[in-house]
């Protein structure tokens, strides 16, 4: 059997992104590799709000003064999250960072032009963030870069929290993942062309909102949601944190979801 393992990493959106090929020369490894590392790193260009030559950057200082023209790409990603917050009854929202408490309220926030792919603010405290979805973008580029190589065996794990799988592992007919769910029970996981995202505290710390509420989410409780979509795992992991357990089965309906596991049903 031809295995040729490629393992390479690369830092961006404030994290490690870890790629690992099989089956195919090295030469074409490398250079989906390095195709995968330009894309996400053009992409971290586009969303991120922190560097200040990023498009969401000047958007965000600029958008509630007039409105303004911005790249297909954000464009299309905005319309999309404004889907997923109607999809996941509010608890998923990319513009409620910057509100104030006060501001907390079921009102939009944004104004859309589709003629011109112009968006404008409607409220001046509010600033886009796509901290819960980035990964999950850069993974949807990343399996449509695989496929376009014709890649058929690959794991990538983007922060350990967010993972694609494509085919098998080299040495078994799946990928496997272990995830300590409720009761201290290990529970593994058979991925193969499956994504994954995880959600909880990081590192002790809470650092998921309630768009509700705008307080931080203190719960205990880890999610891991299993899909077929990177984008919609790391939308359903962030939002079954922020909402209520009793809001769960209604929210997970909107979504083709083939698992959803929890370390603790606690509030």
């Amino acid at each position: 059997m031809n295995i040729n393992l490629f393992h390479k990493t690369f830092l961006s959106m404030n994290t490690r992104m870890d790629v690992v090929l099989w089956g195919n020369d090295y030469s074409l490894h490398c250079e989906v590799f390095e195709e995968i590392k330009k894309k996400t790193i053009d992409l971290e260009r586009i969303f991120s709000r922190f560097d200040s030559q990023a498009e969401t950057f000047y958007v965000n200082q600029n958008a509630f003064k007039k409105e303004l023209k911005v790249s297909s790409v954000l464009f299309k990603v905005i319309e999309s999250c404004i889907e997923f917050k109607n999809l996941t009854e509010g608890y998923f929202d990319v513009c409620y960072q910057g509100r104030m408490n006060e501001d907390l309220t079921e009102r939009n926030d944004l104004q859309l032009n589709n003629n011109t792919s112009g968006i404008r603010f409607l409220n001046d405290n509010i600033k886009l963030d796509f901290g819960a979805i980035g990964k999950g973008i850069a993974l949807a580029h990343v399996r449509n870069i695989l496929k376009l190589y014709g890649i058929e065996n690959a794991l990538v794990s983007f922060g350990e929290s967010s993972v694609l799988t494509v085919g098998r592992h080299p040495f078994g007919e799946y990928w496997p993942f272990s995830f300590q769910s409720q009761n201290g029970i290990n529970e593994e996981l058979q991925l193969t062309n499956d994504c994954i995202s995880i959600s909880g505290l990081h590192n002790g710390m809470a650092h998921i909102k309630n768009p509700k509420t705008g307080q931080l989410c203190q719960s205990k409780r880890t999610v891991c949601v299993v899909t077929d979509d990177p984008i919609s795992a790391e939308v359903l992991s962030t939002a079954l944190i922020a909402a209520p357990i009793e809001k769960h089965s209604q929210i997970l309906e909107n979504f083709k979801v083939r698992k959803v596991l929890y370390n603790s049903f606690s509030a």
